[in-house]
């Protein structure tokens, strides 16, 4: 998605893009071996959506031309978590419901009409072509997968979006710069799924339903999705020796184990449990299992030299636990950021790829703040220093008050989709309802008397 997104917001401003692609995508929407996550939810926030639609005027329509639903994330979505569920109401948090396959394929043929984008298809990069004294990247050697044929292929730019996968490592080091440090937060999340029919006397008046525990709390949840041609995504997940099975029996029983009281009414009836669906529900593909969920962040911007020609976005940066759904939407960001920095002569500039990176990594902050700070906690890593403990605290409060009141849910989304920056949920008028229910806890907290310890547990040391 990174590289399709970068190759439309080039072509903007200069005479030809040529895309590598290792696979040979098929010519209807199907799952490819490299994107393997793609047999899974996928959402594209609210955020990326509306880039996409400047990338690719009538996007939406093409979408919604090949089956894909228009959501609402509040008004068509039952949410509930530890707090009970959030409440329902129209916004204008709104994107075409898909799967991954659709929305690359419907992409991927709107940048191949592009007169200015030509595809290598079954072809790797290997190999980067650099000035004598390795100043400047002025392309890539290329290997065909089939024949093993070699070529060059010589650039003014080469960008790197091949995703968590990416040589960048050894082409660097091959040019005898130091890699960058990367920064690993890995919840142990593992994901199933697989795409099911409803019966026909199945008319629920939501479009996505899904039930989840924050850590400390627990650590699974599930969900399923409307996507296209009236067919529904179901993904279960859990953290660590919680993990969902592959088997049919074992698929559902995962789901009945979710927190029955996790029931997510709206205004006038309640929706039905994810297991009672999934129940009811006609399997059309397989269980297919996920594990790679790691949220890993190459420190690029950190480099004191980098060659010039040569940018990295998309996963080859950083790459988030697709839980959050912000992998998409953050390729949207980054390909809108290297459409302006081309159009400002940045390519050309002394420093210019630095000053790239830099940007980018400003621009995945948010992002990996708010994906890690949640993973952080499931496996147990807590920073002691009060501002974090404090910012916890906080999140925690604002989501209790989530589902009572409809102000802060909307910010707290308008967060989630990118939409408007954390420091938002600090405003007035959503802090002082936060903080006085952080007082509240707290103080509830302190008068609860500790228990006192069973003659066992008294035994066991404390180290």
């Amino acid at each position: 998605m990174a590289g399709l997104l970068a190759a439309q917001a080039l072509s903007t401003h200069v005479d030809h893009v040529t895309v590598i692609e290792r696979d040979v995508p098929g010519n209807k929407p199907e799952p490819r071996k490299g994107a393997p996550q793609g047999r899974h939810i996928h959402a594209l926030l609210a955020r990326g959506a509306r880039i996409l639609e400047r990338l690719l005027p009538g996007l939406q329509d093409n979408l919604g031309a090949a089956g894909a639903p228009l959501v609402d994330w509040i008004g068509d979505s039952c949410v509930s978590n530890q707090f009970g569920a959030m409440p329902r109401f129209t916004s204008d948090l709104r994107t075409r419901a898909c799967s991954r396959p659709l929305l690359e394929f419907v992409i991927r043929n709107r940048v191949l009409q592009n007169p200015r984008v030509t595809f290598q298809m079954e072809t790797d990069a290997w190999q980067l072509v650099t000035t004598d004294d390795h100043a400047r990247v002025i392309g890539v050697n290329l290997r065909h997968r089939a024949t093993g044929a070699l070529s060059t292929l010589l650039a003014d730019l080469v960008v790197d979006a091949s995703g968590r996968s990416s040589k960048a490592f050894e082409w660097l080091t091959a040019l005898g710069l130091t890699p960058p440090t990367e920064q690993v937060v890995n919840s142990a999340l593992a994901y199933a799924s697989r795409v099911v029919r409803m019966p026909a006397d199945f008319k629920p008046d939501f479009k996505l339903l899904i039930q989840r525990i924050r850590p400390p709390h627990g650590r699974r949840g599930g969900g399923m999705y409307l996507i296209e041609n009236n067919t529904w995504m179901v993904t279960l997940g859990g953290a660590k020796d919680e993990q969902p099975p592959l088997d049919d029996s074992g698929f559902i029983e995962f789901a009945r184990q979710l927190d029955p009281n996790l029931i997510t009414p709206n205004a006038s009836s309640s929706a039905p449990l994810l297991h009672d669906l999934l129940a009811r529900s006609e399997p059309l593909t397989p269980i297919v299992g996920y594990q790679r969920t790691e949220n890993r962040w190459r420190h690029f911007e950190e480099l004191e030299r980098m060659p010039a020609g040569f940018v990295l976005m998309g996963d080859a940066v950083c790459a988030f636990n697709p839980v959050y759904g912000q992998g998409m939407s953050t390729a949207a960001m980054g390909a809108e950021l290297l459409q302006q920095w081309v159009a400002d002569g940045g390519s050309a500039k002394v420093n210019g790829t630095r000053a790239f990176q830099k940007s980018l990594a400003n621009l995945v902050r948010t992002p990996w703040l708010l994906a890690t700070g949640e993973d952080a906690r499931a496996v147990g890593i807590v920073d002691r220093t009060r501002a974090v403990r404090f910012n916890h605290a906080y999140i925690d409060a604002l989501l209790g008050l989530t589902n009572s009141n409809h102000k802060i849910c909307k910010a707290f989304l308008d967060v989630a989709h990118l939409v408007k920056p954390p420091a938002s949920l600090f405003a007035p008028g959503i802090a002082l309802p936060v903080l006085i229910r952080m007082v509240a806890t707290t103080a509830s907290k302190r008068s609860k008397p500790s228990p006192r310890p069973t003659k066992a547990e008294a035994l066991v040391p404390i180290s």
